[in-house]
């Protein structure tokens, strides 16, 4: 059994730790601006948010590509195409494709969903 090195404890520690921490931090800032009935939304807030996610993301791809680069797993590495993978990638888009209307067969209303924040009323 190999111990884990510095980059898998860091990615350990950033995605057991810090993120739900940041998580538990943004629900606590909503709240109190829903509680406040203060528009938390506007464009700089929304703009922190977007810079805030990118962040967040780029730091957990290069986490988790220095770990993978540590025991050889080449994430850039092009596969091999054959008739297997096309006819399984085929058959997979067709069920998700399959799926999507007839769940929107079952719910019958077709309102548009809104992301949150971006509502103006």
């Amino acid at each position: 059994m190999q111990l884990p090195g510095l980059p898998s404890l860091l990615f350990l520690f950033y995605l057991l730790l810090v993120l739900p921490w940041m998580a538990f931090r943004s629900r606590q800032k909503l709240n109190s601006g829903r509680e406040a009935d203060v528009d938390r939304f506007s464009n700089v807030e929304l703009g922190r948010i977007w810079r805030s996610t990118l962040i967040n993301l780029l730091i957990m791809f290069v986490l988790s590509w220095t770990v993978g680069h540590g025991f050889g797993f080449r994430i850039f590495a092009l596969p091999t195409l054959n008739s297997d993978v096309f006819l399984a990638t085929t058959a997979a888009l067709t069920l998700c494709f399959l799926l999507r209307f007839r769940f929107r067969m079952l719910s019958g209303s077709r309102t548009p969903v809104t992301v949150v924040g971006t509502h103006r009323s």
